[in-house]
């Protein structure tokens, strides 16, 4: 479980904007998530999608047996039957409490990612990635 609660967030910057203006960005969306409360059919959405792609997950014997593997190595097999229930129950509050425990400035690693010019979709890339301390 070395990489347990780990997040991810990015974001492109579009043609005159730099990659450094999309971080700050990044920055005050989590900044808002630690501070208001999230609206509840914001976080229904986000739940109900969870669920397809749990559901499309399972509608091939590989996939079954991708998530099984993939599970088992994160620490419980079952957790493919159960995961779904735990996500279905959390609240906004829950995660307005763990995002002010854990979206803090010493957790973060951030990576920019250019594309050469004239490459297709030549802009660039932020990527944050916050890891809980332990």
């Amino acid at each position: 479980m070395k990489y347990a609660g780990y997040f991810t967030s990015g974001g492109e910057a579009n043609e005159g904007k730099t990659p450094e203006e999309v971080e700050q960005e990044v920055y005050a969306v989590l900044e808002q998530i630690k501070n208001e409360e999230l609206p509840l059919e914001e976080l229904q959405k986000v739940k109900n999608n969870f669920a397809a792609g749990e559901y499309r997950r399972l509608g091939a014997n590989f996939s079954i047996l991708y998530q099984l593997i993939r599970y088992d190595g994160l620490g419980d097999w079952r957790e493919l039957n159960e995961g779904g229930a735990k996500i279905q129950a959390v609240t906004a509050a829950d995660v307005q409490r763990v995002a002010k425990k854990y979206f803090i400035r010493e957790n973060r690693s951030v990576g920019i990612y250019s594309r050469k010019a004239g490459a297709a979709g030549s802009g660039q890339t932020t990527s944050t990635s916050i890891q809980p301390s332990h």
